[in-house]
């Protein structure tokens, strides 16, 4: 990873009864990614969830995975 790489979380598609999944992938600004934003600093600490990320799982405040999972459902995947 260079300078000019940020690392984006890509949520790939699923029904919305499936659990979320989701990858990393570096990507170079000097290609212009599309991406979206989201802050993740909000919410109940005590309330969380779970995403999988590269086929690990992880605990995340349950407004994270709620925002996660709205955003799978666009029909591609999202890149945040």
């Amino acid at each position: 990873m260079n300078l000019n790489s940020i690392r984006l979380l890509i949520i790939n598609l699923s029904k919305r009864t499936d659990s979320v999944t989701t990858r990393i992938k570096i990507v170079s600004l000097e290609n212009y990614p599309i991406f979206q934003t989201i802050s993740c600093a909000w919410g109940d600490l005590t309330s969380m969830g779970t995403i999988s990320l590269n086929a690990y799982t992880f605990e995340v405040i349950a407004n994270l995975e709620t925002v996660i999972q709205h955003l799978r459902d666009d029909g591609q995947p999202a890149m945040i």
